[in-house]
């Protein structure tokens, strides 16, 4: 437990220093454009699947955003992928909330952001049932392991429409058990633009 509370000490310190570079990044940009700038909200979900630190990485997310600024909740992982193979698939993801700034540009749209995540990992500790089968699956104890981290996502996407878009989503998380990252392509709907 105590190596829990000296993880998020550490996410804290480190999104502090983070939103406070965002922060000076949005005040000094915005002051120049301030009589061009038009104020505007976004909301989407985005779903994805693309290639993760493990084997296959996912993405799901809910993203609000508010001229130039985002804040988002999302659930990301990546897994091992086999057909035949050892039990349990060892994983590793979180659920997240995320802030951070934006910019969008015709159809067009890019963000940044970081946060503080709950972290879940599964991973095989000893051998509890072995198969001599050609296709089998040796079986193995889940070890299960929860911290706190600090998630990273990047994002840039389009519009198509604007209720429907894609967009390519990368993710990465530092925690004590495993850093982790990946690269989706997603899907959105909401209001894009």
């Amino acid at each position: 437990m105590n190596n829990m509370v000296v993880w998020f000490m550490k996410a804290c310190l480190i999104n502090i220093f983070i939103f406070s570079l965002l922060f000076s990044q949005v005040d000094s940009t915005s002051n120049a454009g301030d009589l061009q700038k038009t104020s505007y909200s976004l909301y989407k979900l985005s779903l994805g699947i693309g290639v993760g630190t493990m084997d296959i990485g996912g993405v799901v997310s809910f993203t609000y955003d508010f001229t130039d600024q985002f804040l988002s909740i999302h659930a990301v992982a990546t897994d091992e992928f086999k057909l035949f193979g050892d039990n349990p698939v060892e994983r590793i993801g979180d659920i997240g909330i995320l802030y951070g700034i934006s910019t969008r540009w015709s159809k067009w749209y890019a963000s940044v952001g970081t946060g503080v995540s709950y972290v879940h990992s599964a991973t095989r500790g000893k051998l509890i049932r072995s198969s001599n089968e050609t296709f089998g699956a040796d079986e193995y104890e889940e070890i299960s392991r929860t911290t706190v981290g600090l998630p990273i996502q990047v994002e840039i996407s389009g519009a198509t429409f604007p209720f429907f878009g894609a967009a390519i989503i990368g993710f990465a998380n530092i925690n004590s058990i495993k850093t982790y990252g990946g690269i989706t392509i997603c899907i959105q709907i909401g209001k894009l633009r």
